[in-house]
């Protein structure tokens, strides 16, 4: 088959492009190196990851934001839930919001209000996900968009994608 785009990476970003292609009828292959998408260092603690307020609004613009949110849980072996306990910082009374040149300030001293340019949502403060949640609302949006996702397939030279060598590489 020919595609009209090719990716290289089934990670955030390429899986929310190829998203975004599939909204202009475009057709999209991602290809993914590894071939298990559920690697230990996608999980908490080592995969926490920061999203920030653009990329919320994002999220939210495309419906994304209750399924990144709001991960399906797989149950572990004795039938209970598997999602972690929240983060120690999200149960204080004044929130982490970043730091300016290591000295740190929390979201009580944000003035939103002065931001007349941002679109309406609920992304009025940062976020954290797990890598592996995060890719896996993304990767399940683009294949129901149509999207094709070929994991075990790692791109080496990108000019010529599509002429295969092997069973495991694309060149």
């Amino acid at each position: 088959m020919t595609y009209d785009v090719v990716i290289a990476g089934a990670g955030p970003v390429g899986l929310f492009l190829a998203c975004e292609l599939r909204l202009a009828n475009l057709s999209v292959l991602v290809l993914e190196q590894t071939e298990n998408p559920h690697s230990p260092l996608k999980r908490l603690l080592f995969g926490m990851r920061g999203l920030s307020v653009p990329t919320i609004e994002a999220f939210y613009r495309r419906g994304l934001l209750d399924d990144i949110a709001t991960p399906q849980r797989a149950k572990d072996d004795a039938g209970g839930s598997s999602a972690p306990a929240a983060a120690h910082w999200m149960q204080q009374p004044r929130r982490p919001g970043g730091h300016f040149a290591g000295i740190q300030f929390f979201y009580d001293n944000i003035d939103t209000s002065r931001w007349p340019y941002r679109l309406p949502g609920p992304a009025s403060a940062s976020m954290a996900v797990a890598m592996q949640d995060l890719e896996s609302a993304l990767a399940a949006r683009a294949s129901a968009m149509g999207v094709e996702i070929r994991r075990g397939f790692g791109v080496e030279d990108p000019r010529s994608v599509g002429r295969r060598s092997d069973h495991s590489r694309w060149r």
